[in-house]
């Protein structure tokens, strides 16, 4: 680099120099950044790697460039005007082994399916797990139960250098890892790893994350021991250790508590907590439903056998125990009346599962890779409950009380098989993958009802009494094998062809057997005439043919597919009978452009089968809410979906900004709806199912994030959008319900290294209904939700505080409440290093934390207020390990 400067009459100069590499030519687009007490100055360098600063007005300041590749060049400098000065810096190459002031430059690259950010460009205070990480990357959103977003979708699985880490359960990873430890995130449309071997996108994409550790924390041990008590009798004590020995890792993780804290999911983040933003610093207390005390364990492991043979996966226990007081509000509109219900109810469930996840890989050769990946898991659930509830249908009333018990037993196991192969030939491959199922699910519910029904349509009201008693027995058992095979042929270095096989077999059996004792005169246990045995198969075959075309700026596919479609469904004494046998035509099309280095666009289209739930298809009338009483259709055919999806993304170097926007169009042939029917003088309805057209839905999402202040200020403008035109019958008359949600939201991050954070967020929703049959209600609700959060450091203290307001309107009376929510803590580091930390924390101060829901679904109107973890104190300590080579 060389710098010359040339001082004016007002006291500034201007600052020139050339940016070379270690051969001694110039660099393009470099990005370099003069800071002083009175400039703070971005440019880039033109083609022949020369730049120009004007109007400097300080002597002194510091100067960096970065360009990705090369390594960070950053120094200061202190120039005398009256002498002519030059330094001469070459950037090297990046290194493989990186010092932590050696980091990539360029914050976020975007590369065809996969957006990477470099974690050092993203900074956050010592000892921060990734969680904290992850909320400052542009796109990515954190809620409070610990549920991520990327791009407005739901990040499914979570990866370490590439495997997934306890089985790609996101919370573990992002509660567990420290955020030191990373070199770079990656957000990646993962379409399942045989279209990632063959290269063919012939599916829809699930969000995974891909954690890559930097080189020299790959040995090491980390860890973390948490321990807290409050007032309530609250308790929390979690623990965590990991050893990384390059291919060789080992972890173990443990949690118990009873502050609602999801620490470890394991795949189960539960509760619908509100979504946060930057503004929640503290996420350690949670918003589920009701109190939880939940304890959980697990341990992942990876190790290379040998050079060609490598295993990994874990096993995961958790356990939780959920009490919930809550209240329903349900209005059920037909047409010539309305069911309005009210229900107050109290529940214990206590819930437990065990899962075993490995895999087993190999590389025999060069050209052939297999792997076998079985799963075990057992789920139970046993759950009491009680409530009372008023059912009102015009002149007609319900006063019902309602105690049951419910227990399921649920065990399951998956085997996968993948086997990949490339041939002498480039770019011929073949790949087959087989995944086979067997589960079953056993339900028994013990129901004990009391129902008082009054006609108030004479003048002195007619006054008759039930008790119903059921044994409720559901035994049901599945088989499910799945294989898909692909076969790609080149055509030249740019083009590809493939011919593809898939194969789907659904075979599900039901034992439904319900005892009653019938009313109060009665004490005799019989069987209902619900008592049934049935069995559903579906099997699907397609062949498929697919044309691909890459170069290297554009890419597309092409093809199509004939899937020939069967469901049968029969008792098992064959005095039902279904069989039905239909061919799909299925398209697909997928464009992608790479506008440059840090911008793509794509546009997708795909179709496929869905066949009908068990729950929709079997002819049993379900008895178990003897107020909705539930029929499966075995006339259904399965839906085809067809689905348009379009997608830009867009980061500028110069400017930091970065945009993301997802478009996306749905329609559904043969669409399974339900059917309610009011019943004649009563207070109950019965809900039935078929196939309908008309049915489609529209999705918009868009981020625009400003880096205004690099590392200081930073804004977030967000908004999506959903439209839907959802049908269903009442009284076998067709309503299409045309909802829409629309959300604009906006935050401001504000940080000063070392000692300030500060977030502000606010978001407006939209929702609104409208339909076409005249006796149903339209509706506008609007909610507004605001957030202030703030993190302040003093030497060794913390201060943190979380307050957010939400404001509904146009809700009914039973959904009034605006909850104000204060979340305070202060925290004392010890230790070297801070390595630990004593914390002070109030949750909840107005104590005003309450669960509250509004749903719309077809002709009902379903409106919730559940109990949640109100105000209390808890003191805690947390102690963090960190032991890596050249470590200090």
């Amino acid at each position: 680099m060389s710098i010359s400067f040339l001082v004016n009459g007002q006291q500034t100069m201007d600052v020139r120099g050339v940016v070379q590499d270690s051969a001694g030519i110039g660099l393009a687009g470099v990005n370099v950044r003069l800071i002083s007490k009175t400039d703070s100055l971005l440019t880039f360098t033109n083609n022949n790697g020369r730049f120009t600063f004007r109007n400097v007005k300080s002597y002194e300041f510091r100067l960096s460039s970065s360009l990705l590749g090369y390594q960070l060049y950053d120094d200061y400098y202190k120039l005398d005007p009256s002498n002519s000065e030059q330094i001469f810096v070459v950037m090297e190459p990046q290194k493989n082994v990186l010092d932590e002031v050696v980091v990539f430059a360029v914050p976020v690259v975007i590369k065809e399916d996969t957006i990477q950010y470099n974690a050092a460009a993203f900074k956050v205070a010592k000892g921060a797990l990734l969680e904290e990480l992850l909320k400052r990357l542009p796109g990515i959103e954190v809620d409070r139960s610990g549920a991520v977003r990327a791009q407005g979708s739901l990040v499914s699985r979570v990866k370490v250098n590439g495997v997934d880490f306890f089985g790609g359960d996101v919370l573990t990873a992002t509660r567990n890892l420290p955020a030191d430890i990373v070199e770079n995130i990656q957000v990646i449309d993962d379409y399942g790893e045989q279209s990632n071997f063959t290269g063919m996108r012939k599916s829809s994409s699930e969000k995974i994350i891909n954690i890559s550790i930097k080189e020299d924390r790959n040995q090491g041990m980390f860890g973390q021991l948490t321990t807290g008590v409050g007032t309530d009798y609250r308790y929390l004590a979690s623990a965590s250790a990991n050893s990384f020995n390059d291919d060789r890792q080992l972890s173990v993780l443990g949690s118990i508590n009873n502050t609602n804290s999801s620490l470890f999911s394991f795949g189960d983040v539960s509760g619908g907590g509100q979504e946060s933003g930057p503004s929640d610093l503290s996420s350690i207390i949670e918003l589920d439903d009701g109190i939880n005390r939940t304890n959980s364990f697990g341990f992942n492991f990876r190790n290379d056998l040998n050079q060609t043979v490598s295993t990994y996966g874990g096993y995961i226990y958790t356990n939780r125990k959920n009490s919930t007081e809550g209240s329903t509000n349900l209005t059920s509109v037909f047409q010539n009346n309305t069911i309005n219900s009210e229900e107050n109810r109290n529940s214990d469930t206590e819930n437990g599962r065990h899962s075993l996840i490995w895999n087993f890989e190999s590389n025999a050769s060069s050209r052939t890779y297999f792997k076998v990946s079985p799963t075990l898991s057992y789920y139970s659930t046993n759950g009491l409950s009680s409530s009372t509830s008023t059912i009102n249908n015009r002149y007609l009333s319900t006063h019902r009380s309602l105690d049951s018990e419910n227990d399921v037993f649920s065990p399951d196991g998956d085997i996968s098989l993948i086997l990949n192969h490339r041939f002498k030939k480039e770019g011929r491959k073949f790949s087959i993958n087989v995944l086979s199922t067997i589960s079953g699910n056993e339900k028994k519910d013990r129901i004990n009802e009391y129902r008082t029904n009054i006609d108030s349509s004479i003048i002195n009201p007619m006054e008759s009494r039930e008790q119903l008693q059921q044994l409720l027995l559901n035994d049901q058992s599945l088989f499910n094998i799945h294989v898909l095979g692909s076969y790609v042929e080149p055509i030249n270095n740019k083009s590809f062809i493939e011919l593809n096989y898939e194969h789907n077999y659904v075979s599900n059996k039901n034992k439904h057997e319900t005892f009653s004792t019938g009313n109060l005169q009665s004490s005799s246990l019989e069987v209902d005439s619900t008592y049934m045995k049935y069995a559903y198969q579906f099997q699907s075959n397609q062949i498929g043919f697919n044309y691909q075309y890459n170069d290297e700026q554009t890419s597309y596919t092409i093809g199509f597919g004939l899937q020939p479609t069967n469901i049968v469904g029969y008792t098992l004494n064959r005095d039902i009978s279904t069989n039905k046998k239909f061919i799909n035509f299925v398209p697909s099309a997928r464009f992608a452009y790479k506008i440059n280095k840090f911008s793509n666009l794509s546009i997708t289209y795909l179709g496929r089968n869905n066949q009908p739930d068990f729950s929709q298809i079997q002819p049993i009338r379900d008895l178990s809410n003897i107020q909705n009483l539930v029929i499966g259709n075995p006339n259904l055919e399965s839906e085809f979906i067809n689905n348009v999806s379009l997608q830009f993304r867009n980061f500028n170097l110069r400017s930091g900004n970065t945009f993301f926007s997802n478009l996306s169009f749905q329609n559904i042939r043969n669409k399974i709806v339900t059917n309610r029917v009011s019943l004649n003088n009563s207070t109950r309805q019965e809900t039935s199912f078929l196939n309908t057209s008309g049915y489609f839905d529209a999705n918009a999402y868009y981020l625009y994030s400003l880096s205004m202040i690099e590392q200081v200020l930073n804004i977030n403008i967000s908004g999506s959008a959903n439209y839907s035109n959802n049908i269903s019958f009442i009284n076998f008359r067709k309503n299409s319900g045309r909802y829409l949600v629309y959300t604009q939201a906006a935050d401001i991050s504000y940080t000063l290294e070392d000692w300030l954070d500060l977030g502000l967020r606010s978001s407006f929703t939209l929702n609104q209904t409208r339909n076409t049959l005249s006796s149903m209600i339209d509706n506008d609700a609007y909610t507004w939700t605001f957030g202030l959060g703030g993190k302040t450091y003093y030497k060794e203290w913390a201060l943190s505080f979380d307050i957010s307001q939400r404001i509904n309107n146009g809700f009914s009376d039973f959904i009034s409440a605006n909850p104000t929510l204060l979340n305070v803590y202060i925290e004392h580091s010890f230790l070297k290093n801070k390595r630990g930390t004593f914390r002070i924390q109030g949750y909840d101060l107005f104590n005003e934390n309450t669960g509250v829901t509004h749903e719309v679904m077809g002709n009902d109107i379903y409106q919730t207020r559940n109990n949640r973890l109100g105000r209390y104190f808890l003191v805690s300590l947390n102690f963090r390990i960190q032991k890596f080579p050249n470590m200090k």
